[in-house]
């Protein structure tokens, strides 16, 4: 009988069969760990987006509702995008086209030159005036086509990463509900991101639901006229403006 027959109880295993269970277990896990970083290796990282979660600073400057919720900072002339907590649009009756100079308190969501404020609730105030503002001209740019995915500005802006793409489908269709400003995001190799608000003829966001929504998180083709409002992009868009990308 050969002296490697090992039995379970045996006080110890023979020296070859040892060498064998320790090289087949070294290398299971040297396969388990190549193959976990290269899995890892080959997904897309986050973008390098901006969520100051629990920080609260003071701005000041003119509220307003065109082309959505915005708030024109006095100093730089600087456009903000504007919505509540949680999953909500911000609905305020101070919001007009005509604008009022307002303070408040919120919460910076910045992806590239785009910068949107989660307002805290309640902290929207008058004030006599923002020196150093001025309303942007509307340009109008003409119809344009573009391709694209539909997001909700803000989880897509910053508050979620990824906030785009089927993961993140059922949320952004909650936002958009709740009257977070629809966003188109554009990426075109060589020019980089375009983000581009959405809204319906007459210029409002919030009347887009059904044009929008069954297209959300899915490649798409959208036509529309744009319009520039100083440093927000708005494309205005009819109830049948929205295709499936072939």
């Amino acid at each position: 009988m050969s002296d490697e027959f090992y039995i379970g109880y045996g006080d110890k295993t023979p020296s070859k069969l040892a060498r064998w269970i320790a090289w087949t277990s070294a290398s299971l896990i040297l396969l388990t760990a190549a193959t976990g970083f290269a899995l890892v290796s080959t997904q897309n990282g986050f973008y390098p987006s901006i969520f100051e979660y629990g920080t609260v600073r003071e701005y000041s400057g003119v509220l307003s509702n065109t082309p959505a919720p915005t708030l024109r900072l006095g100093d730089e002339n600087e456009t903000l995008l504007l919505v509540a907590e949680g999953k909500h649009g911000l609905d305020h009756p101070l919001l007009s086209p005509a604008g009022a100079p307002v303070e408040l308190t919120g919460t910076l969501i910045q992806r590239d030159n785009t910068r949107m404020l989660e307002v805290v609730s309640g902290s929207i105030s008058t004030i006599n005036s923002v020196a150093g503002t001025t309303s942007p001209d509307v340009v109008a740019l003409g119809s344009r086509t573009f391709v694209g995915e539909i997001v909700d500005s803000k989880c897509f802006l910053g508050v979620m990463n990824p906030g785009e793409k089927t993961v993140h489908r059922a949320c952004a269709r909650l936002c958009i509900r709740g009257g977070i400003p629809p966003m188109l995001h554009v990426f075109d190799a060589d020019a980089g991101e375009r983000h581009l608000l959405l809204t319906n003829a007459s210029g409002d966001h919030n009347a887009l639901l059904d044009t929008v929504l069954p297209f959300v998180a899915t490649p798409v083709t959208v036509t529309g006229e744009l319009f520039r409002h100083g440093q927000l992009v708005e494309l205005r868009i009819g109830s049948d403006a929205v295709q499936l990308l072939d």
